[in-house]
């Protein structure tokens, strides 16, 4: 002590003391701060009993020596709190839900539940939700968490063991899914936006595993569905469901109706004729029958069968049946077990035997004739199978009909209904921006019918036909790139085609919107009796 007290400056405090390049340098201390100092330190500052009697300056210099270790350790322990502090800052940073989730996990409100549950039900990787009740789809929203994010944070990485589903509320993200993960067509980098969702995968199958690298690109509020939360919605649902099922049991019965279509050949004139049939009546009706079809229904004991089935669920039969043997086996099948058959072509064949003074032959199925009408068909499905998808317009001169519309709005599928009617039909997908061939408006502009569609159906159709591909968040189906869309193709219509009728495919079908166009084109020429067509006779 006394070697150490000579070589410190008696005229210099030894308790001051701070930090420095070289070391430890004095500096002043508080009183109140000395008298902790040595308590922190773990040194006691009360001299020691053993040690022996000092002079008076190596008793100051003992007394103090204490306090200067302890200011140095108080000194590290304050860079190193600094430092941790700055470290846990930036952990927040990386892993954003630790700082940014709301503490009091914030549920969506009822318009936040209902712009939710629109995302879920189209999301990939969970196909059976798409035709799940509403009730299922606001519940898994209610169970959703608010997460918010910083431009910069890392929402998840690859590989992370969070099982969650991410919806985008409000601003953009960047997803970025590496080749090592999936195939080389899901390996992509993308921006996310509001409606957009990532992680769920994570919520069905094996895996709990994200597969992308979700960073913040602006300020975003996000909303998290947790696996385990899906998993109790989805089976409490199903629990529901089946206690339903099993009270309406006596309900469901007395309020289905079942029809059954019996044929000995394709049964495609009976069941297209009970199809339109069913249109006559309200969408509640249709929703409550069920169509059975029996086809190549030749022998007696299969007929007897079908009878008796048709008995025990109360059901109606439709039946198209030539044969002698197994028509006269429905007949009284029908009466013995008291079952409601409709002969479809009873009434008929007994008007045409009479107008030819004839048997019918009764012989089940039918021979294709090929005469001028058919083979009408046959060049009019050829036709348009060459010009197609806008191809080839030095040809569309020869079509009978023009469908002009965007892409995925159902030209293809319609054009080749009406070619198997006899029309040669063209179709061409417009582009916003891009100008069509000038052929489209040199054509004689009566054949020219354009397509519309609701953005909505249309995001479906296109969402599909992207997860057919294998691929997710593609532009092509993205909302508001399709609003622009049919904005652009509504303005162009009116602009380049204002003669041209429109129709709206959005809820109708190939055949509803066939007829559409044939009636149109019936119309041009006057009335029905100016409108009507002659079939070849059969050769």
């Amino acid at each position: 002590q006394a070697s150490t007290a000579k070589r410190r400056s008696p005229t210099r405090p030894i308790g001051n003391m701070s930090s420095g390049r070289s070391g430890l340098v004095p500096m002043a201390v508080a009183p109140a701060a000395q008298a902790r100092l040595p308590q922190l330190a773990g040194h006691s500052s009360a001299p020691s009993a053993a040690a022996p009697s000092s002079p008076p300056a190596q008793t100051a210099a003992s007394s103090c020596a204490p306090v200067a270790v302890a200011a140095a350790s108080a000194a590290v322990c304050l860079r190193r709190q600094r430092r941790c502090g700055r470290q846990r800052a930036s952990l927040r940073r990386a892993q954003p839900e630790e700082v940014t989730s709301d503490a009091a996990e914030r549920r969506p409100s009822a318009a936040e539940a209902a712009f939710l549950a629109d995302v879920i039900r189209g999301a990939p990787y969970l196909p059976m939700l798409r035709m799940a009740e509403n009730s299922l789809l606001l519940r898994l929203a209610s169970l959703m968490k608010e997460v918010n994010a910083m431009p910069g944070d890392t929402i998840v990485k690859v590989g992370d063991e969070k099982a969650s589903m991410y919806v985008i509320a409000d601003g953009k993200v960047e997803i970025d899914r590496p080749l090592s993960v999936g195939s080389e067509q899901d390996a992509a980098t993308r921006t996310g936006s509001r409606g957009d969702q990532f992680g769920a995968a994570t919520l069905f199958g094996t895996s709990s595993s994200q597969r992308a690298n979700v960073t913040a690109k602006t300020k975003c509020q996000l909303w998290r569905l947790d696996r385990d939360a899906f998993d109790a919605a989805i089976s409490e649902n199903s629990r529901k469901m089946q206690a339903e099922a099993n009270a309406g049991d006596v309900v469901a019965k007395s309020d289905s109706r079942e029809i059954f279509v019996v044929s000995d050949s394709t049964a495609e004139s009976a069941h297209y004729s009970v199809r339109a049939a069913l249109r006559q009546f309200g969408e509640e009706r249709r929703r409550t029958s069920r169509t059975t079809v029996f086809r190549f229904v030749h022998d007696p004991k299969e007929v007897r069968q079908i009878v008796t089935l048709a008995a025990n669920k109360d059901a109606l039969i439709v039946y198209t049946l030539m044969e002698p043997k197994a028509h006269k086996e429905m007949v009284a099948a029908c009466e013995e077990l008291g079952v409601k058959g409709c002969d479809l072509w009873a009434t008929l064949l007994t008007n045409l035997e009479g107008l030819f003074d004839e048997k019918a032959a009764g012989v089940s199925g039918r021979r294709q004739a090929v005469n001028d009408s058919y083979m009408s068909v046959v060049q009019a499905v050829e036709y348009t199978r060459i010009v197609d998808d806008g191809v080839r317009p030095s040809l569309w001169h020869e079509a009978d009909i023009m469908l002009i519309g965007p892409s995925r709005a159902g030209k293809t599928p319609l054009a080749f209904y009406l070619a198997q009617q006899g029309y040669r039909v063209a179709n061409y997908p417009l582009v916003p921006d891009e100008d069509p061939p000038e052929e489209l408006f040199t054509i004689d502009q009566k054949k020219c019918f354009g397509l519309l569609i609701s953005a909505e159906r249309l995001q479906t159709i296109r969402t599909q036909r992207m997860k057919k591909m294998g691929r997710s968040g593609s532009q092509y189906a993205d909302m508001n790139n399709i609003k622009k869309e049919i904005s652009w193709i509504r303005t162009f219509f009116i602009r380049k085609g204002p003669t041209w009728p429109l129709i709206d495919t959005s809820n109708a079908g190939v055949m509803e919107t066939a007829a559409r166009i044939m009636e149109i084109m019936d119309r041009r020429k006057g009335d029905a009796l100016a409108a009507a067509t002659v079939d070849a006779p059969d050769s």
